[in-house]
């Protein structure tokens, strides 16, 4: 049985991010406390960014990276920043509740889920509610999510030059941004509708309970 899942509650409402009012060069990821999210692709990604946009501005949610009890994957990325040079470029913003994830997403130019492996990505579905312009790995359960070249782009994980050029394609064309944001939002909106997948649970357990 197939059943779309219902957003947290906040993703319900009128607030949606507007080229107008978006912050340029900014990008928001999901939480990456291990590899298989792939933050360091995403940093990769991110210096060649900013060679062309010293301006770019990464914020990473969760775990801000500087506790004494982080893990080697939290160190590693630590280092790597730093090594990278892109201090200055990343933005530790630690664990947000739903109303302050979605300020952010208003405000940034994209979203970035790199993930390596992903079923349905909560920050992804989330982003595409808000109407923000976003790029994913072609992994998973993304796949379903997107549509490369309509309502957003796909790169395949490793290849982070490719992730690169897709943000700088969406850093540089607002007239794209706003075609993807208004497809997600469509797209969004007809996947998590709260009646129609409650519905469609009940209709589930009334077909398994007759094979009982």
């Amino acid at each position: 049985y197939r059943l779309n899942y219902n957003l947290r509650p906040e993703f319900y409402v009128d607030k949606k991010w507007d080229s107008e009012t978006m912050t340029p060069h900014t990008i928001y990821t999901g939480a990456a406390t291990y590899s298989l999210k792939g933050l360091h692709i995403l940093i990769k990604a991110l210096e060649i960014v900013r060679n062309k946009y010293p301006d770019v501005k990464l914020y990473v949610p969760g775990n801000s990276m500087t506790y004494k009890k982080s893990n080697g994957y939290e160190r590693y990325i630590r280092k790597m920043i730093g090594r990278l040079g892109l201090t200055g470029n990343v933005e530790f913003v630690g664990r947000k509740k739903a109303e302050d994830v979605i300020d952010i997403l208003t405000k940034v130019n994209v979203c970035v889920v790199p993930s390596a492996m992903e079923g349905a990505s909560a920050t992804l579905c989330e982003a595409m509610m808000v109407g923000t312009p976003s790029i994913c790995a072609f992994r998973g359960g993304m796949t379903d999510l997107l549509r490369d070249g309509e309502s957003g782009f796909y790169y395949d994980f490793p290849e982070y030059g490719v992730l690169a050029e897709r943000i700088c394609d969406l850093f540089e064309d607002r007239e794209l941004c706003e075609k993807f944001s208004e497809k997600t939002k469509i797209d969004a909106n007809r996947r998590h509708d709260r009646e129609k997948n409650y519905s469609g649970l009940i209709q589930i357990y009334e077909e398994v309970a007759k094979k009982i």
